[in-house]
């Protein structure tokens, strides 16, 4: 008798400890507020989880609106001084470029700018160039040492490699001076996990998979830090059956041929130009990887992790087994299945509850435009933006675009919270929220 009472006591408390878990799921989670806006030519989100307005929205809108002048403005032109984060990105680059430029085989060129407006291959009518083309293009790219000033006339600049990376490390910069306590600024390839989360757990990001742009090839959890993708599986063109990504080669002027989908590196939120550094270009290969040095000069970012699609799909299905591991007994396994079943029920139930329902939220620059119900299909027409959106079965996908890539559209259906598609020659993205408005996910980010 006095075992049953021990029994159902340790199964009661069990229970109550699951509910009392759902019940204070939905009102003790503080929740973020999210900001959109289009700027360095992607989407881009704030995620704050304060009401205080550090600015963040607008550094980033002019740091972008300097960065677009190197699209149409000859290298020498910013050598008059009116250009002072250029200035200062050049400057992290040639050091950036001088400790890691030769570990992959390929050399990252700011002065590439011709190069990449011959092909056009994030522009409207992307080409590909002849070898004249390409010969012609090659011969404006210049030593990086060398100053804006004494630059050819036909060199033009390119910080495409760099220059989120760098935004990122101006946010941190200007948050560390305010009262900001946590943040997240997703520049699609470059990420900055800022601070700390309300409830100490730390960030979720969560890595696309670049063979299927719908899934995810799992989470990374990590405190802040600043974290670069790289691939070039959302950037590209198909010219008689061939694929050509947005990353070329300074070598050769064509794209970099590698064997890897996609590089994620991440650094500690204290490195010094961390952003800049974790914007790394895609390797050559597998192997390249493998035969990075751990001298001197990698030790600077200390926990810095290169990991390849397949890594990072070993890292995420291993499975650690513990020799110490305690048996359960029959008895503890009935209080745990029951424990289960009570938690899935609770958790059925609020995710039923119209509160919790999620929508598509489709922004155009950084507005929202709409919400549609994924409860209920639906073909929405935006003919005003160029996209046709297609609400089904609970997922979402942009089923028609004007758009010459139609990347947004390959990307096909998205069903979790904070899965987005983005159309870049448009500006529109699309992103699932919940009722509120805000992130309803155990995912803070996801990495593209």
């Amino acid at each position: 008798m006095n075992i049953f009472k021990f029994k159902f006591k340790r199964t009661f408390s069990v229970l109550a400890s699951c509910l009392l878990l759902c019940a204070c799921s939905n009102s003790a989670a503080q929740k973020p507020q999210v900001k959109e806006l289009f700027a360095f030519d992607t989407y881009v989100s704030i995620t704050g989880y304060d009401s205080s307005d550090d600015g963040t929205k607008e550094l980033l809108n002019a740091l972008s609106g300097e960065f677009s002048e190197t699209y149409n403005k000859k290298a020498s032109e910013f050598a008059d001084g009116n250009y002072p984060n250029i200035l200062e990105c050049a400057n992290v680059c040639r050091e950036w470029d001088g400790r890691f430029g030769g570990i992959f085989g390929e050399s990252i060129n700011f002065t590439c700018g011709a190069l990449t407006k011959l092909w056009g291959i994030s522009g409207e009518n992307p080409h590909v160039p002849d070898a004249s083309e390409l010969s012609a293009a090659l011969s404006t790219l210049t030593g990086e040492d060398t100053p804006f000033s004494l630059m050819p006339d036909e060199t033009m600049l390119d910080f495409g490699a760099s220059a989120k990376g760098f935004a990122c490390d101006k946010v941190k910069a200007q948050l560390d001076s305010t009262d900001a306590q946590c943040q997240i600024v997703s520049l699609g390839s470059s990420t900055l996990l800022y601070g700390r989360k309300p409830d100490g757990s730390k960030f979720r990001a969560a890595v696309k998979d670049p063979l299927s742009p719908s899934a995810y090839l799992g989470t990374i959890a990590t405190d802040a830090a600043f974290i670069s993708t790289s691939g070039g599986y959302e950037r590209y063109f198909e010219k008689n059956g061939v694929k050509y990504e947005h990353i070329l080669s300074p070598k050769t002027g064509m794209p970099v041929e590698t064997d890897l989908c996609s590089v994620t590196v991440i650094a500690p939120a204290e490195t010094e130009n961390g952003g800049a550094y974790t914007a790394a270009e895609l390797p050559p290969s597998v192997n390249s990887l493998r035969r990075t040095p751990s001298s001197a000069s990698l030790r600077r970012i200390k926990t810095t992790t290169s990991m390849s699609a397949q890594e990072l799909i070993s890292r995420f299905m291993k499975v650690q087994n513990s020799p110490s591991r305690k048996t359960f007994k029959p008895t503890d396994i009935i209080i745990v299945l029951v424990a289960a079943a009570v938690l899935a029920l609770a958790l059925i139930l609020r995710n039923i509850s119209p509160e919790s329902g999620l929508n598509a939220a489709v922004f155009h620059n950084g507005e929202q435009v709409a919400l549609l119900p994924l409860s209920k299909d639906g073909v929405y027409p935006f003919d005003e933006y160029g996209v046709t959106v297609e609400v089904k079965s609970g997922r979402v996908r942009i089923s028609g675009s004007d758009c010459h890539d139609k990347i947004c559209e390959k990307t096909g259906f998205i069903s979790s919270p904070m899965q987005t598609i983005v159309c870049l020659p448009n500006r529109i993205s699309v992103r699932i929220i919940n009722d509120s408005n805000n992130t309803d996910s155990n995912i803070d980010v996801v990495l593209n």
